[in-house]
């Protein structure tokens, strides 16, 4: 039997709604280290990344479903 723990990746966004330029400018930042440097990028941040975009694309979604 193991005795490690794991953490569970449970990054909760406060909003569901647009990314804010506070959010924008972190999604940003974390990009760009994920391009130089993506071993030293913590996993917290990663799936904050992750959530960003995937914010970003709903509202790209919802721009096609308009047009």
């Amino acid at each position: 039997m193991s005795t490690h723990s794991f953490k569970t990746m449970t990054f909760i966004s406060k909003t569901t709604d647009h990314l804010t330029a506070e959010e924008k400018s972190e999604m940003e930042a974390i990009r760009e280290m994920l391009h130089f440097t993506p071993h030293a990028v913590h996993p917290d941040k990663m799936e904050k990344y992750t959530n960003y975009l995937v914010r970003s694309m709903r509202k790209m979604e919802t721009v096609k479903k308009v047009a």
